[in-house]
């Protein structure tokens, strides 16, 4: 009796595990299946991407970045600029400059004072050989910086957009000395150089390289409005200056940024294991791609980066709104998409600063042809229209609100404005360098 109920048990436990092992057999079908319906979306999602022209892999970027064979490339000049950069040793001496200092710049229409004027001379002459470099490489029409596309770990250079910052400012550190000066041909000659060297990041394909671009970009509005302030430009250099703003302005697209970054994305997928990226942890990074949730995250990291690059196709009105939904978007993901929300990261704040930067582009390209309108018809035009189409091709619409640039006549001169980031027409009003939470607008303020 005891050996027949001993047997039941073993026939009742083998059936337990006979049964355990089917439902196992299924779970781990069931896994496979979920993994292998992931990575047949994301070769879909792939192809999908090679068919629009968008690069999918760092080779087919690099084919995209370099300049043809023979090709003269302004870069090659460029670097040798960055190599002749001479800082002042002392620390102190270094922060008195405009600019590139720690001091505040004067407010309203005040002239910089004389002694930070006095170092900045003493920098200039120390940087001459440096500035005749940036000036010969501006003349270069096509410029790829030396880039490292073997892997995701070696794909940034940090050290040479450090040192394109550096140059832009040192450009908008003479710039404004020479006007204070009133040698405008030489302020001039410094901001068109300042331009081309924010031209020659065009071609540079990832999304740090289009922040410091549309940064340098915004420099060199702000320094042509600073100019203004303390000489006047001829209506042939107001003209030039403003074609060169607008060519700007057409390379402040962002979208080939983000084109960058969803080719970031995919190698990260084919590499996870690189020692440079955010998950190299082997052990971690393998188990997350068993699960079937790697190629997921990715897909949703693609397709997020590929709804903001659409953004631009909607009215202006609406684009602000949408990118900002599309940002929650991600936030409402559950935490299985943690990937998703680590490696994309703000990208309406991206887009936001590149509207921002766009609007005081279009601002400054308004205020060179109401300088030229000036010059020509003795007065300030009544409104913007008058502008059009003899010094304006169009009046410019904010790209916030959709509606056109704001203007009005100031004593002296007139300020021309967009609303902001925050959508909201504070009248003009300028930002309070001593207070930052104070409402403001996106305002080109023109002192005459």
């Amino acid at each position: 009796m005891e050996q027949a109920d001993k047997h039941q048990k073993l026939r009742e436990l083998k059936g337990w595990f006979i049964g355990l092992g089917v439902v196992a057999v299924i779970i781990v079908g069931l896994l496979v299946l979920y993994i292998l319906a992931g990575r047949s979306e994301l070769d879909r999602k792939i192809a999908e991407l090679k068919a629009q022209g968008i690069p999918t892999s760092f080779a087919e970027l690099e084919a995209q970045h370099k300049l043809p064979a023979g090709t003269p490339n302004a870069a090659d000049v460029y670097l040798k600029a960055f190599a002749a950069y001479r800082p002042f040793a002392n620390e102190n001496k270094q922060d008195m400059l405009p600019i590139m200092g720690n001091r505040l710049k004067p407010e309203g229409n005040a002239p910089y004072p004389q002694e930070e004027m006095d170092v900045a001379k003493q920098f200039i002459e120390a940087n001459q050989a440096m500035y005749d470099l940036l000036h010969q490489a501006g003349q270069i029409p096509d410029c790829a910086y030396p880039r490292d596309f073997s892997s995701s770990g070696t794909i940034f250079q940090s050290d040479v957009l450090t040192a394109i910052k550096k140059a832009a400012q040192t450009q908008a550190l003479a710039a404004l000395y020479y006007a204070q000066q009133g040698q405008s041909q030489q302020a001039y000659d410094h901001i068109r150089d300042g331009i081309r060297l924010c031209e020659s990041m065009s071609r540079e394909p990832f999304l740090i390289d289009q922040l410091v671009q549309i940064s340098i970009a915004a420099l060199c509005a702000g320094t042509t409005e600073d100019c203004l302030k303390y000489t006047s430009f001829s209506a042939e250099q107001l003209q030039d200056l403003q074609s060169q703003l607008e060519r700007l302005r057409g390379q402040c697209d962002i979208k080939q940024a983000f084109a960058g970054e969803i080719c970031f994305q995919l190698e990260y997928c084919a590499d996870p294991y690189n020692p440079g990226m955010a998950m190299a942890n082997t052990a971690q990074t393998r188990l997350f791609r068993m699960s079937g949730l790697f190629e997921r995250n990715i897909l949703r990291s693609i397709e997020s980066t590929q709804k903001l690059m659409a953004v631009d196709e909607l009215p202006v009105g609406q684009r602000v709104s949408r990118a900002e939904a599309i940002d929650q978007e991600v936030d409402d993901l559950s935490f299985l998409y943690f990937l998703t929300k680590i490696g994309t990261p703000s990208l309406s704040r991206v887009y936001k600063t590149n509207l921002r930067v766009r609007s005081g582009i279009d601002s400054m390209i308004t205020g060179l042809a109401i300088e030229r309108y000036r010059l020509a018809e003795k007065k300030l035009p009544e409104t913007l229209e008058d502008l059009v189409p003899a010094y304006l091709p169009e009046v410019y619409v904010d790209p916030f609100d959709g509606k056109p640039l704001k203007y009005r006549q100031d004593y002296p001169g007139y300020r021309v404005w967009g609303v902001g980031e925050d959508g909201i027409d504070n009248g003009g009003q300028e930002r309070d360098i001593n207070d930052r939470q104070k409402p403001c607008d996106e305002v080109v303020r023109i002192y005459r």
